[in-house]
């Protein structure tokens, strides 16, 4: 895949720009506040129909105004896709797909796929198993549309049987009820831990691999799944009466973790802020070669100032491993990019991009 333009009008801080790009590396300079971050942010939601920093589409409007569009083109095997995001004030977005409303959010997956690291991505180590999962549902959700649509049917189940829970305890419902959600969730549930297994083993070990690649050997890291019992039915059936206690499920795919070490130890106590930074990048690295090992198109790359904090080393290691990848850059400085070869360069002042 290669996103060839995308086009933004009263997105955040950027009144209208319409911006080519190459299938190399772009670069978005400019000091912070400008607007560099809000192209990658729209990039994203392109993609996935979502910020990565907000939940609230009006935030995405530029102040003052009351609406805002998205659009991007990106170039497949079988041609150009065309996606659009229009952001209306006080209604629901509208994101069509070629000249088509979507119906559901899977319709949008695949057609801008990218993968984006941010300052943010450090709460990916040292936050709790709540930013691992989101995740890693987003980088499958990209490529699995079936996988999208266990996750919905079991988050609504789950939303259903913890209200119904609540109901119990308070002395509106009974037990037997339980049966029908737990019936669901075991159903959905195992897909979804079935298809995380597989691609949390292959994304471990091509993490493994770009982080010692990063780190020129010196160290290691590994990743594994944190699940609980194959079994979850019998297992949800023997929490039962805790669940109606909390009014909680407390067994499924929504407690599931990835534990992450660095040289042997857990990464979220005893690295390094810098040795966190290199495995949350390495992690981000890998599903890019995850997603070539099964077949599909290499995504998109964003890299929201991620190079400030890399020494020379690690930085031109970082290019040489994502060479043939497109990738759109954002830093204060040309000097940060250490020499590497770059398509194009635009510069970013106060909104406007040139």
């Amino acid at each position: 895949m290669n996103l060839t333009s995308l086009s933004l009008y009263n997105y955040r801080n950027i009144r209208r720009a319409d911006i080519p790009f190459g299938e190399g590396v772009s670069v978005l300079l400019g000091m912070n506040g400008q607007g560099k971050t809000n192209v990658l942010e729209s990039i994203y939601l392109a993609g996935v129909g979502r910020s990565h920093r907000t939940a609230r589409d009006a935030e995405l409007v530029r102040i003052g105004e009351r609406g805002a569009a998205v659009h991007a083109l990106s170039r497949h095997a079988d041609g150009t896709h065309e996606v659009r995001v229009n952001l209306h004030e006080g209604k629901r977005k509208e994101v069509l797909v070629g000249s088509s409303p979507i119906r559901r959010a899977a319709e949008l997956l695949g057609h801008v796929p990218s993968v984006l690291f941010s300052p943010e991505d450090l709460s990916l180590i040292k936050e709790g198993a709540a930013e691992r999962r989101r995740f890693l549902d987003i980088a499958i959700s990209q490529i699995n549309p079936s996988y999208f649509s266990s996750l919905q049917k079991y988050t609504r189940a789950l939303l259903q049987r913890n209200r119904l829970l609540k109901q119990i305890r308070q002395g509106a419902s009974e037990r037997r009820e339980l049966d029908a959600w737990d019936d669901m969730l075991c159903v959905e549930g195992a897909r979804i831990k079935q298809t995380r297994a597989a691609f949390i083993k292959e994304l471990a070990g091509k993490a493994g691999e770009a982080y010692a690649y990063l780190t020129d050997g010196g160290e290691a890291f590994c990743a594994e799944y944190k699940t609980q019992p194959a079994e979850i039915g019998a297992f949800m059936r023997e929490r039962r009466e805790l669940d109606v206690l909390r009014c909680q499920t407390s067994v499924g795919p929504h407690r599931d973790d990835i534990d992450v070490f660095v040289n042997s130890l857990p990464a979220r106590q005893f690295a390094s802020q810098g040795q966190q930074r290199t495995a949350a990048l390495s992690l981000k690295l890998a599903i890019i070669s995850v997603y070539e090992s099964l077949g599909f198109t290499r995504p998109v790359l964003l890299l929201d100032d991620a190079l400030s904090e890399l020494d020379p080393n690690r930085k031109a290691r970082l290019f040489r491993l994502i060479e043939g990848t497109q990738c759109i850059i954002t830093c204060a400085d040309e000097a940060e990019l250490g020499g590497v070869t770059v398509e194009r360069v635009m510069r970013v002042t106060g909104g406007c991009i040139s």
